[in-house]
């Protein structure tokens, strides 16, 4: 019955809600009284069995926006995290670098805000006017690198290296930026440059990321400040990092050092050594692009094991898309190998769910 008064009242003068009286309206003929009293009765229908459905349905729509919105924080927080024990909280505490050592100047905090963002934007397409336009989604960033592997102290080569980062931005805030990641590289003959599979009789597989979460916090003084969650199972963990400086270059360049030195003990995986430096290197007037020098010393397995025993240099350029990358690793990548598939690293994580969903695998998968 009250779903027969519905369309009646669609049509009718009097806005939903008024219950006009019959009493105060206009005597008519008995017909017209039947009516107005029939379309009373159906208003009064409506609203005592349709109203409290319609506020029901207000907090439920409600309610299930503030359930998404918490889970959307429980991931945030799950994947941004890792437990205390995979690193002890001096280990994640950001050290105060000297600023006043040679090459490095400390900036004034006039400049802080845009060397923050000039930073962000570069290394994973924060701060994209086309995307704060309106005009798309947030650039997928690239960087391409090649390089050495060498023996030390003798400097023999033990192998080429080349690889790439795919990184997006997936949150922003005026003092920080969280980016997903992944990364893969992959050793090379020195000689023939095919893609090393067995060296010595040992197994050689490329060294990969399937995700990384870093976020790039601005303190009040202005210091650009990364923290790193990586690993998978029992092997996820917080990487202790150091401030990124800034140094100007040239007239136009300016120079974002990352350092990083690692002394942790990975579950099921011995205690692991290593340091590396990142300068990653911006045209400040945007003609040109950026481009980045990596160096790392630390153990190589298969090809030496000892924390001090090999030297990484390589140097890479910022690329936007997938296709701009060399066909040499393009065609690694999307083929089929019996080592493994390559294939996801064609993009960086799509979001929060697909990172929590690695961290729960197995280091073996």
């Amino acid at each position: 019955q009250a779903l027969g008064c519905v369309a009646p009242m669609l049509f009718s003068a009097a806005p939903l809600g008024s219950h006009v009286s019959a009493s105060s309206q206009p005597k008519g003929t008995p017909a017209i009284e039947r009516q107005r009293e029939s379309a009373t009765q159906c208003r009064s229908v409506f609203f005592q069995n349709y109203k409290p459905l319609a506020i029901s349905a207000a907090v439920g729509t409600f309610i299930l926006a503030s359930t998404r919105w918490r889970n959307k924080r429980r991931r945030m927080a799950t994947v941004l995290h890792a437990p205390d024990t995979m690193c002890p909280k001096a280990g994640r505490q950001h050290v105060q670098p000297n600023l006043h050592s040679p090459g490095l100047t400390s900036m004034p905090s006039s400049s802080n805000q845009d060397e923050f963002s000039q930073f962000v934007h570069m290394r994973c397409g924060a701060r994209d006017g086309r995307v704060q336009d309106g005009m798309g989604k947030p650039p997928h960033v690239f960087w391409y690198c090649a390089g050495e592997l060498y023996a030390r102290p003798g400097g023999n080569l033990l192998a080429r290296v080349e690889g790439f980062d795919a990184s997006v931005a997936v949150q922003q805030s005026e003092d920080k930026v969280v980016q997903l990641s992944r990364k893969i590289f992959f050793y090379r003959d020195p000689i023939t440059n095919e893609v090393i599979t067995h060296y010595q009789g040992k197994a050689v597989k490329p060294i990969k990321y399937d995700y990384q979460v870093i976020e790039y916090s601005r303190d009040s003084s202005g210091r650009i400040l990364p923290s790193v969650v990586q690993g998978q199972g029992a092997q996820r963990r917080t990487v202790p990092c150091m401030p990124i400086s800034s140094h100007a270059a040239g007239s136009s360049w300016r120079v974002f050092q990352a350092p990083l030195f690692i002394d942790a003990e990975i579950p099921g995986g011995g205690r692991y050594q290593a340091w590396e430096i990142y300068d990653f290197s911006v045209d400040t007037s945007a003609s040109q692009p950026a481009h980045l020098s990596f160096i790392r010393q630390g153990a190589a397995p298969p090809f030496t094991m000892d924390a001090a025993g090999a030297v990484m240099h390589l140097v890479g350029s910022r690329l936007e898309a997938f296709d701009e990358l060399p066909s040499s690793i393009k065609d690694v990548v999307t083929s089929e190998h019996e080592n493994g598939d390559y294939r996801m690293f064609r993009a960086p994580p799509a979001n929060y769910d697909e990172i929590e969903h690695l961290q729960q695998l197995s280091p073996a998968n």
